[in-house]
């Protein structure tokens, strides 16, 4: 048996052969060892398996299905390849995308008609850069998606002009909301968001051009110490933490990052305080000099000025000493409106300015009956100052006529 080990009385399987004596004498594995050891010139090889013509066959048949698989895989190697070339023209296409979009921003912020608001919505469409694939082409269509959030500068809540003002104000149920757009005139009336039908909020001034901070109202019959700030564009509402005191028809205004937060109308309160918008926290200010009710306040330079019925005029609040001092002059005791610079009652409109080191009021003759002030922004276009009483009057001063008039609005239905 040619297989057998050379070895006396060893029936291993030899794997190595040797013509060190002039033939072939096979060994296994365990005794190859052991002749290598003896004298001679030993010429090892290890054994080949001979093949006979049915494993000649089988192993053939392997290496052509090999040889197919082999092929197939070359194929699949060539789709990957095609793939992965168009990603990459995908990928540069939707960096340069991004590029465009970069540049558009940056053209938008250099723009002074251009408001933040809009500039903050339109940097939301930037693609994110793709490194690589790694993640998978679930970042690939996340960035489509965020590409084409707001597919047309024709839907809300992008204006249908970067460059329209608009005004808007709350029902008395804060069911809905209306948006006035000041140049045309017409109104549109779409329904509040869901977070915030619950609480009624009486007062609440403007952060930037579309959110507002509202603060005083009701729940039930009950007066509120709740807080949110409101997105009016996104539909968004976040609440912050509650204030010091439970109050209704409270008059807020902005200075400085702090929202300040004047008296309360039912229940009667000269508690005042503060709104840190960057700490998120409340802090307490002296109470009001004296009783007054339905307050508004305003910021003229670095005073902020506040006004209710009763009292025949308005105090100047100093929010660095913390003081009150009410201004000499005498105007009306009832319903007053402090829009921006301008003093609005019954009896005339006031118009406030700065001269060192004093604040100077001019009274021109006024016929309306005004009523307090919804929570609305104050908004200038053109000439104009605008406001919506309680009555949910559109209002218009011409600040070079000084002039007050009620203006009408075409109602715009929503589809």
């Amino acid at each position: 048996m040619e297989s057998a080990c050379f070895e006396y009385n060893c029936f291993e399987e030899s794997t190595f052969c040797c013509s060190c004596h002039g033939s072939r004498e096979h060994y296994c594995s365990t005794h190859i060892e052991n002749h290598k050891s003896s004298q001679g010139q030993h010429n090892i090889k290890p054994l080949i398996l001979a093949l006979d013509g049915q494993n000649r066959k089988a192993v053939t048949l392997i290496i052509k299905n090999y040889k197919n698989k082999l092929e197939e895989a070359r194929g699949f190697y060539k789709i990957i390849q095609e793939v992965l070339n168009q990603t990459n023209l995908i990928i540069e296409t939707l960096n340069q995308i991004e590029k465009n979009c970069e540049d558009l921003v940056k053209k938008m912020i250099a723009d002074k008609k251009v408001d933040r608001k809009t500039v903050e919505y339109f940097s939301r469409i930037s693609i994110p850069k793709f490194d690589n694939l790694k993640n998978g082409w679930e970042k690939v269509i996340i960035g489509i998606q965020e590409l084409f959030r707001y597919p047309s500068a024709e839907n809300y809540p992008i204006p249908l002009s970067i460059n329209d003002q608009y005004i808007f104000y709350f029902d008395e149920n804060f069911r809905e909301f209306t948006k006035i757009e000041l140049q045309t005139l017409v109104k549109t009336v779409s329904e509040i968001s869901e977070e915030l039908k619950g609480d009624h909020y009486f007062g609440g001034c403007r952060l930037d051009d579309s959110t507002f901070f509202l603060h005083s109202g009701t729940n039930g019959h009950e007066p509120i110490s709740d807080a949110v700030i409101y997105d009016l564009y996104l539909d968004r509402a976040v609440h912050v933490c509650r204030s010091n005191y439970q109050k209704n028809f409270a008059a807020c205004v902005l200075k400085n990052n702090k929202v300040y937060a004047f008296g309360s109308t039912m229940p009667h309160l000269l508690n005042c305080e503060y709104f840190d918008l960057s700490a998120q926290s409340w802090h307490k200010i002296p109470s009001l000099p004296s009783n007054v009710t339905f307050c508004t306040a305003s910021t003229v330079r670095d005073k902020i000025l506040i006004t209710g019925s009763g009292i025949v005029s308005f105090w100047e609040f100093c929010p660095e000493s913390q003081s009150y001092s009410l201004f000499p002059e005498e105007f009306s005791a009832g319903y007053k409106v402090l829009c921006d610079n301008f003093l609005i009652t019954s009896e005339g409109l006031v118009e406030i300015n700065y001269k060192q080191p004093q604040l100077k009021a001019i009274i021109y003759p006024s016929f309306i009956m005004i009523g307090p002030l919804a929570i609305v922004l104050v908004r200038r276009f053109k000439k104009y100052l605008y406001y919506v009483d309680s009555k949910k009057h559109l209002m218009r001063i011409d600040t070079q006529a000084k002039k007050l008039e009620e203006i009408t609005c075409t109602l715009q239905e929503l589809e």
